[in-house]
C-alpha cells in the first residue's frame, strides 16, 4: 500500500516520453524506472496532435520535467498503415 500512497500523493517524473503505442515499446524498461518517474505518450505511429502538445505543455508547465524525449522504432506497423 504505501507505494500506491507515495504515487497518489503527486507526480514529478524525471522525463517525458512520446512513444509508440505498440505494446512491444516500454520506456520504463528501456530507462530501468517505476511508476511515476517517466510521463508517457503513447500514440499509434507517433502521431502529434492538439491533445498531443496539451498534455506537452502541461508535462514541462505544470510538472516541470525538465527533458522530452521522442521514442520511435522501425517497422513500425501504423506508420506503414
Amino acid at each position: 500500500m504505501i507505494f500506491f500512497e507515495r504515487l497518489a500523493k503527486g507526480q514529478s517524473p524525471d522525463a517525458l516520453f512520446i512513444t509508440c503505442s505498440d505494446s512491444r515499446i516500454n520506456p520504463n524498461l528501456i530507462t530501468q524506472t517505476e511508476p511515476g518517474e517517466l510521463f508517457i505518450i503513447r500514440l499509434a505511429g507517433n502521431v502529434l496532435s492538439a491533445e498531443v502538445g496539451g498534455s506537452m505543455q502541461y508535462a514541462g508547465l505544470h510538472l516541470k520535467t525538465p527533458l522530452f524525449v521522442v521514442l520511435g522504432h522501425e517497422g513500425c506497423g501504423a506508420v506503414q498503415a
